[in-house]
């Protein structure tokens, strides 16, 4: 494990970060591809990820026990059309990238999708899979038309939502995007566990999720039920 956390020191300016990482890529690279040689399947994928810390970049704000069960359900269907709201570092999308078909195209839509990202994010790819790198507000029209025309005439067959937190902003992510998902798609959720008193003020994908997960053939993905945040929920269209 490499673990080089100045960058994470609270007061260090994010332009700051993003020029350092900027400069960093080269070095970024080098572990991604050696760690990427060693990898068989997503099992291994998953030990990488949640080792490799380098300046934070693969850090994954996930359940190693939920990931491993979301990827579990993902990998019996293979998608090929993916999109994920909300990327962060980029953890889950290297992992998605070991589930999903050898062509598929991956979609990463994050409003933090700086150059640096963009740049390394294309190297997670394994076959002839295609990593589209969005930045922007999942919210704004231009966004969401941005999607539409990158998709054509074809449909998502997962989508991943892991960006605005809040009921309003998690619920017009879903009714925007989910129209997009083929029937018999995946849909999935993070956080659908919200302790209100303790987690980020404004959370409350819990609120959304427990609205409409009986609409549909649903999953709930919570390591333990005492837990502050976290869990993943999952709905089949």
């Amino acid at each position: 494990m490499i673990t080089l956390n100045y960058m994470y020191v609270y007061g260090v300016p994010k332009w700051i970060k993003n020029i350092i990482n900027l400069f960093l890529i080269p070095l970024y690279l080098y572990f991604i591809n050696r760690g990427k040689k060693q990898i068989n399947d997503f099992y291994t994928a998953i030990n990488f990820v949640f080792s490799f810390n380098l300046l934070g970049i693969f850090f994954i704000q996930q359940s190693q026990y939920e990931i491993y069960n979301l990827l579990q359900v993902l990998v019996q269907q293979r998608p090929k059309i993916l999109l994920e709201i909300g990327s962060a570092n980029g953890g889950t999308l290297f992992l998605f990238c070991y589930i999903a078909s050898e062509d598929a195209t991956l979609i990463s839509l994050d409003i933090d999708n700086v150059l640096w990202k963009k740049l390394l994010f294309k190297y997670f790819s394994r076959g002839k899979q295609k990593i589209v790198v969005i930045k922007g507000n999942s919210h704004d029209p231009k966004i969401f038309n941005t999607i539409k025309k990158i998709l054509g005439n074809c449909k998502i067959d997962f989508l991943f939502h892991d960006a605005d937190h809040s009921y309003e902003g998690v619920k017009k992510d879903f009714e925007m995007y989910s129209p997009l998902v083929r029937k018999g798609g995946i849909i999935a959720f993070h956080d659908i566990v919200t302790n209100s008193v303790i987690c980020p003020y404004g959370w409350d994908v819990s609120k959304f999720w427990n609205e409409i997960k009986n609409m549909y053939n649903y999953i709930e993905i919570i390591e333990n039920k005492n837990q502050i945040t976290g869990g993943i929920g999952i709905l089949f269209v």
